[in-house]
Order: structure tokens, then sequence, then C-alpha cells
């Protein structure tokens, strides 16, 4: 009798040390920092005085496109024709098969499924969702992905409206070779005189090389642009 009570004792004192192991390892782990999602990364802060620009092609940087994906991909956008009345047209299969492109990483089916998720074209997604497809981009490297997280955080989409954390998604996306962030920023540089309050500054130089950098990537604003952007005097 005396033996299993010195057995029991035993027992007991195993499974108290293994379970003070196991909270005491969870109390560590709470501790320790939560790997910091791609929304809220810390990027360089907006310069709109920057001195130097060098201009890269999205094109090099996307992942490659699969032929079936992109079959998807062509047939859902053909479903979303303007021509197309809007209330007639099948977003159940628009959704699906932009779904089936993305889930095979086409990166522009990535992005128009995250702007279906924000028009509420799939009642069963929401705006975060929207935003954790962009951040899938932006871990593919998708410049044009960190252009979108730029607008959601100027619009507040799914995240916490905040201008300054969109220029820098912007600014990142247009180092990366996005034309559509190139050609943004490139307008609010070719300003005669600093209107920060307008979101203009005079940087003449530099917003017209992004300007040219979106044009040569077939930016269709970017011409117009261009143009501008010559009758402006270069600060000297």
């Amino acid at each position: 009798m005396h033996s299993v009570t010195l057995s029991l004792k035993f027992t007991l004192c195993v499974v108290i040390a293994v379970l003070s192991t196991i909270l005491f390892s969870s109390c560590k782990m709470s501790n320790q920092p939560i790997e910091t999602a791609l929304r809220n990364q810390q990027l360089p802060v907006f310069n709109p005085h920057m001195t130097t620009f060098t201009c890269k092609v999205e094109s090099q940087f996307v992942p490659p496109v699969d032929a079936e994906a992109d079959a998807w991909f062509l047939e859902a956008r053909q479903l979303e024709n303007p021509e197309i009345y809007e209330p007639t047209r099948d977003y159940k299969k628009i959704v699906a098969l932009t779904r089936m492109a993305a889930e095979r990483d086409h990166w522009k089916a990535i992005l128009n499924l995250a702007s279906l998720y924000v028009e509420k074209r799939d009642p069963a997604r929401n705006v975060e969702d929207a935003v954790q497809l962009v951040e899938r981009g932006m871990q593919l490297g998708i410049p044009a992905a960190f252009d979108r997280m730029g607008t959601y955080y100027m619009n507040g989409t799914g995240v916490t409206g905040n201008a300054t954390t969109a220029y820098a998604f912007w600014q990142r996306a247009a180092e990366m070779g996005n034309a559509e962030a190139q050609n943004f920023l490139g307008q609010k540089l070719i300003s005669v005189d600093d209107h920060p309050e307008r979101e203009e500054w005079a940087n003449i130089s530099i917003g017209t090389k992004m300007i040219e950098c979106a044009y040569s990537q077939g930016h269709a604003d970017a011409a117009y642009n261009v143009g501008l952007a010559s009758y402006i005097p270069m600060q000297r």
C-alpha cells in the first residue's frame, strides 16, 4: 500500500512538472514578437524631393503567368465587358474564374479578385479578404500590389486610412516599376512650387522621369502628362 502511494506521488510529480513546463513555454511564446503583416511593414516615408529615380519596368518583376490560368482570367474579363449591362453580368462565374486563376498565382487575377471582394461581388468575402489577397501579391513581389495597398490606405479600405502610409506604398510601387504609381507620383512632382496641402511638390526633373517611365510601359494617361511636363520650366 505504501509503495502504491509512493508510485502515485511520483506520477503526480511528473504530471505537475510536465504541465509546468507547458505553461512556462506558453508564457514565453506569448511574449515573442508576432510576425508583422505585410500591410504593416515599415517603408521609407515618401520623399517628394528625392534627387534620383531609376526607371524600372513592372513586367521584369511579375511572376510568369500560367497559360490555363490566363485563359480563365481572360474569360472572366470578357464576362465583365462594359458592353454587357452590369445587372445582367454573371458575377458568380466571374468570381469563380478569377479565383481559379488567382490560385495559380496569376498576378492580375489576384488583384482583380481583390477588387471583386471590395465591390461585394462575392457575399462570402469582405474587404479583409481583399487586403489579404493584396498582401499575397506583395509576397509574390508584384509591384501593382504595393500600389493597391497604397490606395487601400488612402481610402481606408480594410485598413486604417493614413495618407503618409499610402504615399510610402506608392513610392515603393514606383521604385519597383509600377506604371500607375509612377504616373501618379510624377504628376504630384511637376509643380512649380511646393503646395503640400494640395499634394503638389516642385521636383520637375524627377517627376518627369517618373512619367516618362510610365509612358514607356504604355500607360495611357502618362502620354498626356509627358506633354504637360514639357511645358513646365525646369527648376534650376
